[in-house]
């Protein structure tokens, strides 16, 4: 689980490069016994537990912009 939050870690160099300004990133997560599902941000947030089952939820996707259901 630690290599995928420092996967999703995304950083910018400043005008420089030497300053680096933490982004966001949103990722939808599911339950993997319920399969319900939840919009997170990364690394702002946690990656919840399931409120149903109470299990760890796993990244199901990383969610970019331009996408719409």
């Amino acid at each position: 689980m630690g290599l995928l939050l420092l996967v999703l870690n995304i950083q910018a160099g400043g005008p420089m490069g030497d300053e680096r300004k933490e982004r966001q990133a949103m990722v939808e997560v599911i339950c993997p016994v319920c399969k319900h599902t939840e919009i997170v941000l990364i690394p702002k947030e946690e990656i919840p537990k399931c409120p149903r089952c109470g299990k760890q939820m796993l990244v199901k996707e990383l969610l970019t912009e331009g996408k719409s259901y």
